[in-house]
């Protein structure tokens, strides 16, 4: 199963536990029942929202601070290739920034600097 096809799956399941519990309450059957159908149509949303989530990240593009030749100082990102000072980062780790995503496009940057 696809993330895709994971995400289509929790929606569809999610409707028809909503509209499971509608039936429930319109025929005066007990409210557990219903209880129980509107919680699986609760849990069935968060899960597509997360498996959501999850698709954004790994769809996020890669990246890598590359230090400017002109001046060493300055880094930049080879996504949009946004400058900033190295002053302005926290920390530099093991030749990698503390900064794990580009603040300008989002990419991904923990695959370090060069």
């Amino acid at each position: 199963m696809t993330l895709d096809e994971a995400i289509k799956h929790c929606e569809e399941k999610a409707k028809e536990q909503r509209e499971k519990a509608t039936a429930i309450a319109r025929a005066k059957e007990p409210f557990y029942k219903y209880a129980e159908c509107a919680e699986c149509a609760k849990e069935h949303e968060q899960l597509a929202i997360w498996l959501k989530e999850l698709k954004a990240y790994k769809e996020r593009p890669q990246g890598k601070w590359k230090i400017t030749d002109s001046y060493p100082h300055k880094v930049y990102c080879d996504k949009c290739f946004k400058t900033y000072a190295q002053a302005n980062w926290e920390v530099w780790k093991d030749g990698t920034l503390a900064r794990e995503f580009c603040p300008n496009c989002g990419a991904d940057m923990r695959g370090g600097a060069e």
